[in-house]
Order: C-alpha cells, then sequence, then structure tokens
C-alpha cells in the first residue's frame, strides 16, 4: 500500500468447540499445562474491522473500539489489549509506522472457552498483514500468534485441528460436517488460570495413549461423547456448568460437555431444527444461547478496500 493510502480489512473470526480435551502433565520450566485437543470452528462469529493509515508518530498507533452485540459481557480491557498488542506485534514484525484503528465487534460471551480472545487476535494478525500487502508469511504469522495466547495459533491455522503442547502443534483434521449444537453460556465467567490450579489439586483418571489415539480416528460427526478433563475443576468453581448441562440434556442434546476451560457448554443435537428449539428455550430462560454448527473454514478475510 503506498503511504498515504487508506485500506480497510473486514475479518470474521469463528468461535471454537473443544470437542475433546485432555491434560497430559505440565512443560518442564515454566509450568505451562500441555495438553491434546480436538478443536472446530463453529458458525459463530466476532466480526474485526481494520483501518490502515498513514501515521504521524515514528512507532505507529494502534486504536481499538469495542462494541457487544449481546445482552452478556462480551468485552473487557484484556481482550482489547490482546487485539492491540497483535496490531502492535505486526507492525514491529514488519518495521512500519502506521495507524491502525479496529472495531471490535463482538458476539461471544468473554470467560466462556469459546476462543473468542484468541479469535479476535488472529483475526488482527491476519487482516492487518492483508492490509499492508501480505508482508509476513504464515509462518511468520504463527510465531507471532504463539506469543500471544495458546489457542491463538489454532484460530489462526485450521477450522478443525488436533492440537497438542501448550497449542503450538496444530495438525489439521479433515472437515466432516454434520454436527448441530446448542451452546450456552451460564451467566458466570471462570478464569483459566484458575481452573487449571483446581485441576492440579484433584485426582484424576488419565486416559492412555492408546485410547488417545482411538479418539482421533472417530469422525467428529459420528461421535457420541465428549470429553473434557478440565470439567470437573470449573464445576467446583462455577457449579452452574453442571446445571447448564443438565438443561441441554432435558430439552433433548444426546452429548454435553465444557468447552475449553470453560464456562460455556455445548450439547450435541439431532438436526437443526431440534437444535434452534432448544437454543430459543434456553434464551426464554434468561440464558445466553445460540444453535450452531461446525463450519468448514476457520479465521478469513471477508472483504478488503481500498488497495
Amino acid at each position: 500500500m503506498s503511504s498515504n493510502a487508506t485500506v480497510r480489512v473486514l475479518a470474521l473470526a469463528p468461535a471454537k468447540l473443544n470437542l475433546f480435551l485432555l491434560v497430559q502433565g505440565k512443560r518442564g520450566g515454566d509450568g505451562y499445562h500441555l495438553i491434546d485437543s480436538l478443536l472446530v470452528a463453529i458458525s459463530l462469529f466476532d466480526r474485526i474491522e481494520i483501518g490502515v493509515s498513514a501515521s504521524d508518530e515514528q512507532t505507529g498507533c494502534v486504536q481499538v473500539r469495542c462494541e457487544s452485540a449481546l445482552g452478556v459481557p462480551t468485552v473487557d480491557s484484556s481482550e482489547a489489549n490482546l487485539v492491540s498488542r497483535a496490531a502492535s506485534a505486526v507492525l514491529h514484525e514488519v518495521s512500519q509506522s502506521r495507524r491502525v484503528d479496529i472495531f471490535l465487534r463482538k458476539c461471544l460471551p468473554i470467560g466462556a472457552g469459546l476462543g473468542g480472545g484468541s479469535a479476535d487476535a488472529a483475526a488482527t494478525l491476519l487482516g492487518l498483514n492483508a492490509a499492508l500487502g501480505k508482508p509476513l508469511s504464515d509462518t511468520a504469522l504463527q510465531r507471532l500468534a504463539l506469543r500471544l495466547g495458546a489457542d491463538v495459533p489454532y484460530c489462526l491455522a485450521s477450522a478443525a485441528a488436533r492440537v497438542t503442547g501448550v497449542g503450538e502443534a496444530v495438525t489439521p483434521q479433515p472437515f466432516r460436517p454434520g454436527l448441530n449444537a446448542v451452546i450456552c453460556w451460564p451467566g458466570q465467567s471462570v478464569a483459566t488460570a484458575r481452573v487449571f490450579a483446581e485441576y492440579d489439586k484433584m485426582l484424576t483418571n488419565k486416559l492412555p495413549t492408546s485410547s488417545i489415539d482411538r479418539i482421533f480416528r472417530i469422525p467428529f460427526h459420528q461421535r457420541i461423547e465428549f470429553i473434557n478433563e478440565l470439567e470437573p475443576a470449573a464445576q467446583s468453581i462455577c457449579p452452574a456448568i453442571s446445571r447448564t448441562k443438565d438443561r441441554l440434556r432435558t430439552l433433548g442434546a444426546k452429548e454435553t460437555a465444557m468447552s475449553g476451560s470453560g464456562s460455556g457448554v455445548f450439547g450435541a443435537f439431532d438436526d437443526v431444527v431440534n437444535a434452534r428449539a432448544a437454543a430459543s428455550a434456553l434464551r426464554a430462560q434468561g440464558l445466553w444461547a445460540e444453535s450452531v454448527q461446525v463450519v468448514g473454514c476457520g479465521m478469513r478475510i471477508e472483504r478488503i478496500d481500498g488497495r
């Protein structure tokens, strides 16, 4: 882009579900937890609008505005800061001084285990790189993503993936449609660090490696069981998680689970009609709920203007 041009990019950041989340111990040195998880992107998106123009400041300038599309908490200062850090990381990496204005329209509750903050950061990396003419390679973007958070590399890379390590090892999985789900937020957020701390206090029965490998050989549209080893810890902090799962089962969910470190939960339904009816019933009870499907595309640029 020329120095005086203004470029605007619209990026869509899909939420994710952890169909399986297994804790595999801790990494030596820093104590970060190691995971083995199957993540899929779903048909619920945050919208990130990025405007890039010339800057009078040598180091560039990043401004972030947020708006909630829902009547639940969807924005906090830490999330806006993560988006700002992502934009600043790109500008620093390419040694360009630009004014970057970001408008974040949130559709996902915070602290729900749906990857909203990580997805927004990944969308910022992808969108700003596109606005600047793609000076950074996919490998460079992945390196920046890992610095920002454990879920960001997945959000940047793939719609369906097996994620291992602390989140840096992302192996794309074949996309298979067919999972109709309802996501429900129980009205209380839980902090990831607190959930892992509580997990460390609990005795858990670990799955053997052979069982883990078998899990990943089953197409996710054929799954009848979900596993999240963080659930007991999260439920001890937020009992509403268990009650919300019960509500989903009462409304016809075949199987339920918590996503990520919570507090959002989801239930699998036979078809879209039943899923939509269940989501509507939950909203009538005053809960945030959405009917969603697994989607075959992850992070994407919807529009670029001004180039």
